[in-house]
């Protein structure tokens, strides 16, 4: 960094500055080089600064106003030598510090927009954080809720089954027990007309209707089944690919 270089140069000036101070003739003219050796102390000092506020906390401390020295205007032409002549090396200074303060000023106001900016990204990535882990929050329930309800169907039909497998059995044992009726009623005389028939067409009957009732009741439990897992999906389908907000 230029910053021990410089400061070893201002401080060479101050003692020259100090040498010709005996010389009446040049007491302005050094109170103004003074000046200028102090606003390129503070610049230099600025400089070395690692951040732009500390920057400008030392550019606060330039003077505003500076000693009027007049201008050599001996190369201007006659038609604007009376503006040249207004000028003055306190104005020169002066511009020449509102450009750095604006440069500084710009790059604190950058470095601001910056860490806006890298806020903002942070707090969306946490946003999207959280609302992945409640859709998963949501599936895991929608599927422990899932797992339930087939656990609770698996066991309906299961009884239903059962219930199926006994009713076959009774109605098997029945017609056994009416084909040995019957043999035996041939081997007798003639048994009253008609018996027989009725009794096995109502066992039939009464075998045919609880089937009929089991297979509505598994009709119904599928039907049932079929109509959890079409909103489970819908609400899966939702939640995966949810609808976009429209501005």
């Amino acid at each position: 960094m230029l910053f021990p270089q410089v400061s070893a140069a201002t401080k060479l000036l101050n003692g020259m500055i100090y040498t010709l101070q005996d010389d009446n003739k040049l007491i302005d003219i050094l109170h103004e080089y003074r000046q200028e050796v102090l606003q390129l102390k503070l610049l230099a000092e600025a400089e070395s600064k690692s951040s732009t506020e500390e920057s400008l906390k030392v550019i606060e401390k330039i003077p505003c106003v500076f000693a009027d020295v007049p201008v050599d205007v001996t190369d201007v032409d006659s038609s604007n030598l009376d503006e040249f002549e207004k000028e003055s090396a306190a104005g020169l200074r002066a511009v020449q510090r509102s450009i750095y303060r604006t440069d500084l000023r710009r790059q604190l106001l950058s470095t601001t927009k910056q860490k806006m900016a890298d806020t903002s990204e942070d707090d969306k990535f946490i946003k999207n954080e959280r609302l992945e882990e409640d859709l998963a929050n949501d599936l895991l329930s929608m599927t422990k809720s899932l797992k339930t309800v087939m656990s609770a169907a698996g066991e309906v039909i299961k009884d239903d089954n059962q219930k199926l497998t006994k009713m076959q059995k009774q109605v098997e044992s029945n017609t056994a027990a009416l084909e040995l009726q019957s043999k035996k009623s041939k081997k007798k005389s003639r048994p009253a007309p008609g018996l027989p028939g009725p009794a096995r067409k109502v066992e039939s009957a009464r075998a045919a209707h609880h089937a009929y009732k089991c297979g509505l009741d598994c009709m119904r439990v599928f039907l049932f089944m079929f109509l959890l897992m079409s909103f489970v999906s819908m609400v899966m389908v939702m939640k995966i690919f949810p609808k976009r907000a429209t501005y």
